[in-house]
């Protein structure tokens, strides 16, 4: 390493300059790795420790002094810029504080601290999730809240007038034969296929009601608990010795309510053995023979019935994950429920899952039927992908 590089450090933090007139303890531990090899750690390093510098410095016959570390764009933070450039924040806490950034000739940094628009479900008030703008949310977990608390503004007898299903809206080819695509997904806040396709009732977040919904777990024979809808039934099978909890929650709600007490669940399932057995104990319950709802799902026909998710990412199980990617659990089951009450164990999807699936887990039989039960869902995804596409 050249001479240069052992050029004196401040001590004790003084500088004639930088963040608050001193450099943290960071920027020390930087500039004394950074004399020590030359191999600058860090964007930070580079741009303020510059060897040519210092042997000029050195030649002249004085002690070259590092330039102020680059701080936090953010008025009085005080810490260093995440990458070590200047005009930058240190974290995305102080960039929130502070969305108004403008530079001048110089390259200072004038930052004018801004509130960021507020969650529009009343009484949240964390910041919006994309900070721009009114009427966002901070997060999917308190939309789907308010809008449990609208939907319970409906009512009831809104709420669960069934819908008629339309299983001719969409078409498509799976295994080499014409197929109906009944697709749905959130009756709180119906998306362009639960409209197309009438089938909102579908959705384990379809409201039955008070205590419309009779479940006891396993482990707890004759303990009845009465649920308003699948989702709540769901998931108080996760936390059974709080299902009091979930009795009166919309799926919104008790949805979120599982997501608060997360990490003490039950991997029984409440006796079930496991989600696919939990959810096959809900939905009996839901269909139950000669109820209303069964019938509206027999009328879906021999349609394939696909959880066709708005959004990829956000359910890669029980939907299709949007692009078709998803395993589309919940209507395989629904599928398998149809074929029941029909008391045909031959039909064709019955059949067809069967031959790929395990039912008594969900999991596929081979990565060959795993391969083909996944080209189905895709094949039904796309389908209604192009439906809702409008015409060029």
């Amino acid at each position: 390493a050249p001479a240069a590089a052992t050029a004196p450090m401040p001590r004790g933090g003084a500088s004639p300059g930088g963040c608050g007139g001193h450099y943290t303890e960071e920027a020390q531990r930087l500039m004394q790795e950074a004399s020590k090899s030359w191999e600058p750690p860090s964007l930070y390093v580079d741009a303020f420790l510059n060897p040519t510098r210092i042997s000029r410095a050195s030649q002249a016959g004085g002690s070259w002094v590092p330039p102020p570390p680059p701080c936090c764009a953010r008025p009085g933070c005080g810490r260093l810029s995440w990458n070590g450039q200047s005009g930058e924040f240190c974290s995305r806490a102080c960039q929130d504080h502070c969305t108004n950034v403008a530079r001048d000739a110089t390259g200072a940094t004038i930052t004018e601290a801004t509130p960021r628009p507020i969650c529009v479900n009343p009484g949240c008030a964390k910041p919006s999730w994309g900070g721009e703008g009114s009427g966002q949310y901070c997060s999917r977990a308190c939309r789907m809240a308010h809008s449990a608390d609208l939907s319970a503004q409906v009512p009831l007898s809104r709420q669960n007038a069934l819908p008629d299903p339309q299983p001719g809206a969409i078409l498509t080819t799976i295994e080499g034969r014409p197929t109906q695509v009944v697709a749905f997904y959130y009756p709180g806040r119906e998306e362009s296929w639960d409209v197309l396709c009438g089938a909102g009732f579908l959705s384990n977040f379809w409201d039955l009601g008070p205590g419309a919904l009779q479940l006891q777990a396993p482990n707890l024979p004759g303990s009845i608990r009465k649920f308003r809808s699948a989702e709540a039934a769901f998931q108080a099978l996760k936390f059974w010795s709080r299902a009091g909890e979930f009795e009166g929650l919309s799926g919104a709600q008790a949805f979120q309510k599982a997501r608060e007490i997360e990490g003490t669940e039950d991997p029984s399932y409440a006796g079930n053995g496991s989600d696919w057995q939990a959810m096959l104990s809900v939905l009996y319950q839901k269909f139950r023979p000669g109820s209303a709802l069964a019938q509206a799902l027999l009328r879906t026909g021999e349609a394939f019935l696909l959880k066709h998710n708005s959004l990829a990412g956000r359910d890669e199980v029980w939907s299709d994950n949007l692009d078709g990617e998803g395993k589309n659990w919940l209507g395989l089951q629904l599928m398998l429920l149809r074929d029941e009450l029909r008391e045909e164990k031959d039909g064709r999807w019955t059949k067809f899952i069967l031959n790929h699936m395990d039912p008594r887990t969900g999991k596929p039989l081979s990565r060959v039927q795993a391969a083909r039960w996944q080209e189905a869902v895709r094949s039904a995804s796309r389908a209604v992908r192009d439906a809702m596409t409008p015409p060029s």
